[in-house]
């Protein structure tokens, strides 16, 4: 027989995830807001990012950046941004949920 108590402490606990899930996809949205010279500023250094390690996978396989057509070098580095901008939301994700105390999502 379920009891009284478990039963309003299982909806106390749904109603604290889905505050903390709340207030987690608040900060989020408050992040994405961020000012378009300083979104730019972080564009660039990603880009150079970027190209800092399709020039290392280059010198890797011994080739270099004249090798290529414009076209593949641009979708090597398209690559390696969509890396580290993967990296970036992972992590920042991860940062956001430890701040809440949200440590379900982060396994």
């Amino acid at each position: 027989m379920v009891s009284y108590n478990s039963v309003m402490d299982e909806k106390e606990e749904n109603s604290k995830k889905k505050s903390i899930l709340g207030k987690a996809k608040e900060s989020i949205k408050s992040i994405t807001n961020i000012p378009s010279k300083s979104m730019d500023a972080i564009k660039e250094k990603i880009r150079k990012k970027a190209i800092e390690k399709v020039k290392v996978r280059l010198d890797r396989r011994e080739l270099s950046v004249d090798d290529l057509t414009l076209d593949e070098y641009e979708t090597l580095i398209e690559e390696e941004e969509k890396k580290i901008n993967d990296t970036i939301r992972n992590w920042s994700f991860r940062a956001i949920a430890a701040y809440l105390g949200i440590d379900f999502l982060l396994t």
